[in-house]
């Protein structure tokens, strides 16, 4: 296991290919995901619902972020907490993390519980999921 020259871990797979890996945790859950590295730039997050405080979305969301999250049926806390792990996600893709700068990190779309989101070099997509009710994962699937 290792880091590339932007930051991102890696760990040597079957055959000794090296492959791209992003981990988070919170109290209870892990979550993991790894692929090839010519492949995807990978990232992945989780969070309980309701972390993301109002206070933290007023400061870490552009008014047009709020204006698509308010768009969204269901519940506002549920989709603060999406959208803010798909920036986290994104910025460990990158290889950055959020350093501060979560506004660098920008949700641009949501169809269903896949996100879109940019940053100033790609765009990403990213699939979301609720995980017992509780907590929401997002990782980055291009």
């Amino acid at each position: 296991m290792g880091n590339d020259t932007e930051g991102r871990p890696w760990l040597r797979g079957p055959g000794g290919t090296a492959m791209a890996v992003s981990l988070a945790h919170t109290a209870g859950y892990g979550v993991a995901v790894a692929t090839l590295p010519d492949r995807l730039r990978v990232g992945i997050d989780v969070e309980a619902i309701g972390a993301v405080t109002e206070a933290v979305a007023a400061a870490s969301f552009t008014p047009e972020e709020l204006a698509l999250i308010d768009g969204r049926s269901g519940a506002r806390r549920a989709w603060l907490t999406r959208c803010w792990c798909a920036k986290e996600a994104v910025a460990k893709a990158e290889g950055t993390g959020l350093a501060g700068r979560p506004r660098d990190f920008v949700i641009t779309g949501i169809t269903g519980e896949t996100l879109t989101a940019t940053t100033q070099r790609r765009t990403y997509r990213l699939a979301t999921c609720i995980l017992d009710g509780s907590h929401v994962v997002a990782w980055t699937t291009t």
